[in-house]
This record gives structure tokens, sequence and C-alpha cells, in this order.
């Protein structure tokens, strides 16, 4: 709700907004600032800080970075929150965070398997059937994104799921329809 409020197409686009990699980050930033309002995480940071104030200030790239933070110390995350001037930060603090973004992440995958179950089952309805191309950065990226979205798959039924990468997918599909669509009208 709070994303969507400040979007520039409010009341539009709501799935896109709890998936796409332009969201994710300011989703676990906003989860991250609120378990901060509670004095649940970061309690030694001034709630002044622009990581509280700043929206869209967490990249979802960053996601990506602590994702893949395997460190004892999660020294990673602790470099990404000092590069917002969070000089004191816990182990806990980073492992509560790095909790947040693996399931922002995994929502996001689990949103996205859900939607193609959806598709493919209208497809397999109609005696249709094939492979799936993605495109963005958030499939192609973000570790183990395709394997959550494919879990999700398979957990609602459908187990035989292909998919790959289709570069440049939204352009092709424009294409398409575009090339669909003067066919039809001429």
């Amino acid at each position: 709700e709070e994303i969507d409020k400040h979007s520039v197409n409010p009341g539009k686009q709501y799935l896109e907004k709890l998936m796409s990699g332009l969201f994710l980050g300011e989703i676990s930033r906003l989860w991250i600032c609120y378990l901060r309002q509670q004095n649940e995480i970061l309690q030694a940071v001034s709630l002044e800080n622009r990581f509280f104030t700043e929206r869209l200030c967490f990249d979802s790239s960053l996601c990506t970075s602590i994702l893949l933070d395997d460190s004892e110390d999660l020294s990673e995350i602790e470099s990404i929150l000092q590069s917002f001037a969070i000089q004191t930060s816990t182990k806990k603090d980073r492992e509560i965070i790095h909790e947040i973004v693996n399931m922002v992440i995994t929502r996001s995958a689990r949103l996205m398997g859900t939607c193609l179950y959806t598709v493919l089952s209208h497809m397999k309805e109609n005696g249709l059937s094939g492979c799936v191309g993605l495109d963005g950065s958030v499939y192609k990226f973000v570790p183990g994104y395709k394997a959550r979205m494919l879990r999700a798959i398979k957990e609602l039924g459908m187990d035989d799921v292909e998919c790959g990468i289709a570069q440049n997918g939204s352009i092709v599909g424009s294409a398409l329809i575009a090339s669909s669509s003067s066919i039809q009208y001429s």
C-alpha cells in the first residue's frame, strides 16, 4: 500500500509492485523501517538516517548482494549498512535483514510461479503446451529465483515446466502484438 500510494501510477499494476525488481529493494527497506520503528532492529541508529526517510534509496540490486552474503559475520550486509552511514549493527540485525530479503524475494518468485501456473493451466485446457521464456533482471540475476519460482509451480501441481531466458522479451512481445494487430486490421 505504501509503495502504491507513492508510485507514479497509484491504484494500478499491483502485481508488479509486489514482485518486480523496481520495488523489491523498497519492500525490503520498508520492512526494515517498520522493525526499526518497533525497536526490534538497528536500535542504535537514528530514525532520521536517510535509510529510514528516503524512498527507493535501497536499490533491489542490494538484495542480490545480501542473498549472496554467506560470510560468518555477514560482512557484506554490514558494508551495505555502512554505505547508508549505519555504523552500528549487530550480527542479529544483519541476520534479520538477510531473512527479510530472503522472504521478499521468495514471495516475488512464488507470485511469478503462480502467474505462470495460471497461464500454463489455461494453455493446457486449450490443448496447447510449450516452454516459458522469461526476461528481466530479477529472473536473470537474483540467486535462486528460478528455483523458488519452479518450486511454487510444482506445489500447485505442475512439475514439467521448462523455463529459459527470453532476451529482449518485452521488445519481442511488443513486436508480436503489433504484428498481430496490424494483420487483424489490414
